[in-house]
């Protein structure tokens, strides 16, 4: 089913249309793409596609420019909608998708890999929310991959993220893994890959947020808050004037198998947290260290860090 919205805050005031989706030869692309069809879908009315317990063996593709604000719900809740494709991805964005500003999972399973790409320069995909709740993202393969670039917006929430592989966010704006119950399959069989975070403000790949032209610094903000993190440190990378923001609040972060460094320009925080192995800051990095723990060795480099007199 697909709901017409009046109110793009959560989708209130809706109108039915349509029924409920069930397994099917592409089931909710059929619908994702009657949606682009009517015309109808905007900034100001959203649509609900509810979507019924089962398997779904197809890719999701949200490459039309006439898709604005959509949100995919699983009915019988967390897990009970499987996204598991024969081939490719089991969900995708790479053309025409400056439009989608809005982009809503919850109670998904998802056993095929995520790949969001913003394709303009200064675009807006993805610009008030990209939120995956009480989703699951898992498979045995470990070349599933979460692969977001070019985005404003992409948060992972009160779900799990059990692959091996990288996390991949590219001028991303702003993401975060939110929730406390993110975390890797116990035991793991060698060490899950890292997240990998990159600002680079020299790309013709550049969000709309992280623009300096719109006051975002040419940053690109990642956070983690209360959630267990058990991933080799993140890859930070920065180019031209692009720099990072590190916030883990409340959680854990890291295995010890790997440095995290600070680069110049990049900056660090740290509140109620715990970082798992050695932290080396570079000359013009920023670190706050609020109540946190550092289990092994900080180095520093130059006098740009701050330690609050509470650490």
């Amino acid at each position: 089913m697909f709901w017409r919205g009046l109110n793009k805050f959560k989708h209130l005031q809706m109108v039915p249309y349509g029924n409920v989706v069930t397994p099917g030869t592409n089931a909710i692309q059929n619908v994702v793409d009657k949606i682009a069809e009517s015309g109808l879908n905007s900034d100001i009315v959203g649509a609900t596609i509810l979507v019924a317990p089962g398997t779904y063996t197809e890719t999701i593709t949200l490459e039309d420019d006439r898709l604005y604000n959509l949100s995919f719900i699983a009915i019988g809740g967390p897990h009970s909608v499987i996204l598991d494709p024969a081939n490719g991805d089991a969900l995708e964005s790479g053309e025409d998708n400056t439009n989608l500003h809005y982009l809503y999972f919850k109670g998904f399973r998802f056993k095929g890999s995520i790949d969001l790409d913003g394709e303009l320069n200064d675009t807006k995909f993805l610009y008030d929310d990209c939120v995956f709740e009480d989703c699951t993202f898992d498979e045995d393969n470990d070349t599933l991959t979460i692969d977001v670039q070019n985005a404003n917006r992409f948060y992972w929430k009160n779900g799990r993220i059990h692959v091996m592989s990288n996390l991949v966010f590219y001028n991303v704006a702003s993401c975060g893994i939110l929730g406390a119950s993110y975390r890797e399959i116990f035991p793991v069989t060698g060490a899950p890959g890292t997240l990998l975070l990159t600002a680079n403000s020299t790309n013709s790949l550049v969000p709309y947020i992280m623009a300096d032209a719109h006051g975002g610094g040419d940053q690109a903000s990642f956070k983690i808050d209360g959630a267990h993190v058990q991933r080799r440190f993140p890859t930070l990378a920065n180019t031209g004037t692009g720099k990072q923001f590190l916030t883990v609040r409340h959680g854990y972060l890291g295995m010890a198998v790997q440095t995290l460094t600070i680069p110049s320009a990049s900056s660090l925080y740290l509140y109620g947290a715990v970082m798992n192995k050695d932290v080396t800051c570079a000359d013009g990095s920023t670190l706050w260290c609020h109540n946190s723990c550092i289990i092994g060795t900080l180095t520093e480099n130059g006098t740009s860090h701050n330690y609050p007199s509470e650490t």
